[in-house]
């Protein structure tokens, strides 16, 4: 499998989809929900992984993000139109990226873009360490898979106490200005 699509959806939407994944240069496989693809992801790393908007978005991305054999796979949500609202919930939740559930080109052109893609490796720590430090574990998550992917080993503080005892050790700290003072 190089690409899993995730969310529940007529044959025929199935198997446009899966015509879309190999124009790009990809088998597909498609399953209905966010259990039976966390099944099929256990032991493998797909190319890409395309996930239903109305699917448990951050939940599974946070999943995800956890596993080290996905870390590096892209995530990248499918929603009904292209509006603002709906492209910031999935790039607030850890996608990679969203596309129009309609636009099967878009499958096509995505995966197309990832043909030399390992997703197996992890970037390279060149830039030292990163100190994330916000009380919002979804921010903490966008930002430190940035700072990660930018070649930083990531570090996380959710309050000022963390944030001081951690922060003269690093090389960068991206911190917010509202940060409680201890938890």
């Amino acid at each position: 499998m190089d690409t899993l699509i995730v969310g529940e959806a007529s044959p025929e939407r199935c198997d446009a989809a899966t015509r879309a994944a190999k124009r790009g240069g990809c088998s597909a496989k498609v399953v209905a929900t966010v259990a039976e693809a966390c099944r099929e992801l256990a032991e493998s790393a797909p190319q890409a992984i395309f996930i239903d908007h109305q699917q448990n978005i951050s939940g599974f991305v946070a999943w995800v993000r956890g596993q080290a054999h996905l870390f590096t796979v892209p995530v990248i949500v499918m929603v009904p139109a292209a509006d603002e609202t709906r492209f910031h919930i999935a790039h607030c939740a850890g996608a990679d990226d969203a596309i129009v559930n309609t636009d099967l080109g878009a499958i096509t052109r995505r995966l197309a873009n990832l043909t030399e893609f390992d997703p197996a490796r992890r970037p390279e720590v060149t830039q030292g360490e990163c100190l994330i430090a916000s009380a919002n574990e979804g921010r903490r998550r966008v930002l430190g898979r940035i700072a990660r992917q930018a070649g930083f080993d990531v570090l996380f503080a959710v309050d000022t106490s963390e944030l001081e005892a951690r922060g003269s050790k690093v090389s960068l700290i991206v911190a917010e200005s509202d940060l409680p003072t201890d938890r």
